[in-house]
């Protein structure tokens, strides 16, 4: 189970780590709350639905190679969370799932090989978003908070197509 804080040192090199998270890890909750945070709990609960935030995939430290030591995360994101419309301002369910591919790295590598302005790397011939470390430990709450935010829908509605005929 990963903590909200992970060490790049936690992974065994060359041996692939499987997870399967959801919110029962406290820094998921803490996510799944704040994703539900502009509902009250008599809103949430008139939805009559079942709400969760789910990371399952893998985590990889390598040592070898132009990166060195560095761990690649790979997985998908799965959530259902309450909104609210912006058109009615009803409160509404909406999901999201995305694929996650990062990649975390020592602080003086990314200095060493001029990615400072680089968001995204390619490594083994896959693009994945560019993280780094100064002290061997990444924030991974923050990490996913980021591929949430920058891709659940900011302006959530229930008309369909056919509604606005």
């Amino acid at each position: 189970m990963f903590k909200k804080t992970v060490y790049l040192s936690s992974f065994p090199v060359g041996q692939p780590k499987l997870f399967d998270l959801d919110e029962s890890n406290a820094w998921l909750a803490e996510l799944l709350s704040e994703l539900n945070e502009e509902m009250t709990a008599e809103e949430v609960a008139s939805l009559d639905e079942k709400f969760f935030l789910c990371f399952e995939g893998e985590g990889l430290r390598t040592t070898t190679g132009k990166l060195e030591d560095h761990v690649k995360i790979q997985g998908k994101i799965s959530t259902v969370y309450a909104t609210r419309c912006i058109n009615t301002g009803k409160p509404m369910v909406d999901s999201l799932e995305l694929e996650v591919k990062f990649v975390v790295i020592d602080d003086e590598l990314i200095t060493r090989y001029g990615y400072e302005e680089q968001t995204t790397i390619f490594i083994d011939d896959s693009e994945f978003e560019l993280y780094s470390t100064k002290d061997n430990r990444f924030d991974i709450k923050e990490i996913i908070h980021e591929f949430l935010w920058l891709n659940k829908d900011q302006y959530p509605t229930t008309l369909t197509d056919t509604d606005s005929n």
